[in-house]
């Protein structure tokens, strides 16, 4: 009977690598700064194009587009950040995608994101206790701040 081990390792990686670094949610109305991280695992500086581009998850419309350029040493990882106005970008999901192109390399990577509303539902209560029987008329009105009450109801 013959056998026989075999011990390999393997590394995945690539000479330049994109790393986005995302929040969960976005609100509606928000200014945030995402930011991607750009790894140089070659043995040359590289002149990196780094491209965010927004996508409506839905219809894949292109919703933002911005590019940035970064010089990234050898061996060394770099930072790229992006301004993001979430004022353009009504309630739902939302594609990020961020690409990076260098001397001869490029990678990718994206993430869906959620745009939530910059309304939040907020739910009053109040405690009453009857013993007895009663014909009492109970008013909520003050519970909806003045100016609530006046463009609502």
């Amino acid at each position: 009977m013959c056998n026989a081990t075999l011990v390999a390792g393997a590394v995945a990686q690539k000479p330049l690598m994109v790393q986005p670094n995302m929040p969960r949610f976005l609100r509606y109305g928000d200014n945030a700064t995402v930011a991607t991280t750009v790894a140089n695992l070659s043995d040359k500086e590289q002149n990196v194009k780094v491209t965010l581009t927004v996508l409506d998850a839905q219809t894949e419309r292109k919703v933002l587009s911005q590019t940035r350029k970064a010089v990234v040493k050898s061996g060394e990882t770099g930072v790229v950040t992006f301004p993001v106005d979430a004022t353009k970008m009504p309630e739902g999901a939302y594609i990020f995608r961020f690409t990076a192109q260098g001397a001869g390399h490029t990678d990718g990577e994206q993430q869906c994101i959620t745009v939530l509303s910059d309304e939040e539902t907020v739910t009053a209560t109040a405690a009453y206790t009857f013993t007895e029987p009663t014909d009492t008329v109970l008013s909520f009105a003050d519970m909806i701040p003045a100016e609530v009450r006046k463009a609502h109801l």
